[in-house]
């Protein structure tokens, strides 16, 4: 064989050698794969600067997520709570369904700024034999009375604490977070 046509075959042979990073999954190490094939538990967080104040909060930004909230919750931490990201500017209207803690709530227009806030208090659980649509009937509803395209959930109280208002700008990333919405 030429010389040359074997210096050829080695380099074609030598380049389809898979290397650690161009293995496929199943060519992976198990543990690499496994570890690569968990979902996270831990649900999407963004953070955001409320009056001077930085807060991760999770993110809401499908149906299932933003039906569910923050339901069940027994605590929200200072820094934390929910980002509710929805695809499009509306009139938004909220409850305290299966809530067993108060929250203070924030509707923000599509630039993040204030256009409602509401001190959301928990309210009795559904009562034996009430049916849900009599359940949800009962509950108050906190509306943005304008159109808002985000919410921001919180720890009770953290409206009066930092003395939030409607027309105050929050710091964050609007046009991008609104892309994510589903």
């Amino acid at each position: 064989m030429a010389p040359h046509v074997l210096l050829i075959l080695l380099i074609a042979y030598g380049s389809a050698v898979p290397t650690a990073n161009d293995r496929s999954a199943d060519q992976r190490p198990a543990a690499t794969a496994a570890a690569q094939s968990q979902p996270s538990t831990q649900p999407a967080t963004e953070p955001i600067v409320i009056a001077g104040e930085k807060f991760r909060l999770e993110i809401a930004a499908d149906d299932a997520a933003r039906e569910t909230g923050l339901m069940g919750r027994d605590h929200i931490d200072d820094s934390a709570g929910m980002l509710f990201i929805f695809p499009q500017p509306k009139e938004l209207s909220f409850w305290m369904a299966n809530c067993i803690i108060d929250v203070d709530i924030l509707f923000l227009d599509a630039k993040g700024r204030i256009v409602a806030t509401h001190k959301m208090k928990a309210e009795q659980l559904r009562k034996p034999g009430e049916s849900q649509e009599d359940y949800e009937d009962r509950l108050k509803r906190y509306e943005s009375k304008r159109s808002a395209q985000f919410a921001i959930e919180l720890k009770a109280g953290t409206i009066e604490r930092l003395k939030l208002k409607p027309g105050q700008q929050l710091s964050f990333d609007s046009t991008r977070l609104a892309r994510i919405a589903s």
